[in-house]
């Protein structure tokens, strides 16, 4: 199992992401930080699915979830829109508008998607050893991967 984390991206999750009124479509959105991470290509990865609850107990889907990144108008000549489809799943299922997604490329190809609860104190260490302030809906790429190495082994 990977504990090197090759790209990481992180964000806040939004209602049409997450909330199954607003959309059914199991995917997160790509932007600028994903491309930097997985491309222009479409890929298929297989994926973990962790849920980080405000108690700190860490749930892991026993599943193995299967993950595509591809252009949702791969076919229109002067646009794109990129997007990251997940299978259903127990975290997504438990994730809420205003939880923290964190998307991480492993060393061995497999993507670790990290859902944390709004609240948990999980959150202030993360944006401390990130640098940031706050994290919002927009992804924020994690260059210095050195920030991130501590917490990938709790993630396995």
């Amino acid at each position: 199992m990977a504990n090197i984390f090759k790209g990481v991206a992180v964000k806040s999750l939004s209602s049409v992401e997450i909330d199954h009124w607003q959309s059914n479509q199991h995917e997160f959105h790509g932007v600028t930080a994903l491309k930097q991470i997985f491309g222009y290509q479409r890929q298929y990865f297989r994926g973990e699915f962790y849920y980080v609850e405000n108690s700190g107990n860490i749930l892991k889907d026993t599943n193995v979830g299967e993950l595509t990144w591809y252009d949702a108008r791969e076919y229109s000549v002067d646009r794109s829109e990129y997007r990251f489809y997940y299978t259903d799943n127990i975290a997504v299922n438990k994730a809420k508008v205003g939880d923290i997604l964190v998307v991480a490329l492993c060393d061995d190809g497999t993507i670790k998607i990290i859902i944390i609860e709004q609240g948990t104190q999980f959150i202030d260490v993360l944006k401390h050893a990130l640098g940031l302030n706050a994290i919002d809906e927009k992804y924020h790429f994690v260059e210095n991967l050195n920030l991130v190495e501590g917490i990938s082994g709790l993630f396995r």
